[in-house]
């Protein structure tokens, strides 16, 4: 009996109105961490999503893994959390091996334009979101990277605070519902994403 109140808010911006109270819930593209869940955060995994890259169309820098990515240049969301997995893919694939370093450059949304234009190499995000771009756009493609999840839990959460347990509660029982109900399932294949359901 509740009407939410949307609030189109671009990444940077999610956590930080959850940590300041003008956001109850950040229901978008955060990823459950470790970290987050024990010193922040209570997250809800709701949909699988394994770290992808967006690449011109043929992959002429043959990226399949964060291994494979040393000495290009990949972009991502300012403030994500796909800056630190290249910095640990650095360390643990590239620098000492001899290897050049990814470089990661943040972005507010115009990641594709930068892919387009050369500036960068891949763009960096979770397969539901870049395989959906990627068949909305011409010359480009997404790729799945093999390695990722030796950094990513693979899983996207709604985030709430950690003052505010009955409310991450009665969302955890919701969507439980419409797990048993077959809405959840249905929701995410009328969308064209059914490999991101959580098994």
């Amino acid at each position: 009996g509740i009407e939410p109140d949307w609030r189109n808010t671009q990444w940077p911006g999610q956590l930080p109105g959850l940590d300041s109270g003008a956001l109850d819930i950040a229901w978008g593209q955060a990823s459950v961490t470790e970290e987050r869940e024990r010193e922040q955060y209570d997250m809800i995994p709701f949909y699988m999503a394994p770290l992808a890259v967006l690449v011109s169309e043929g992959n002429p820098h043959k990226i399949t893994s964060f291994e494979s990515m040393c000495g290009v240049t990949v972009g991502g969301s300012t403030g994500s959390v796909f800056e630190f997995y290249v910095g640990q893919a650095n360390e643990k694939f590239c620098t000492p091996n001899g290897k050049p370093e990814i470089t990661f450059k943040s972005f507010n949304g115009t990641e594709e334009v930068a892919l387009s234009s050369g500036t960068i190499d891949a763009v960096i995000d979770a397969w539901p979101v870049l395989s959906t771009e990627a068949k909305g756009m011409k010359g480009v493609e997404a790729v799945k990277l093999s390695d990722a999840d030796q950094f990513d839990s693979g899983l996207v959460g709604i985030t709430f605070s950690k003052d505010e347990p009955k409310l991450s509660s009665a969302f955890s029982a919701a969507l439980q519902q419409l797990w048993d109900d077959g809405v959840y399932q249905e929701i995410l294949k009328k969308n064209k994403v059914p490999d991101a359901t959580l098994v």
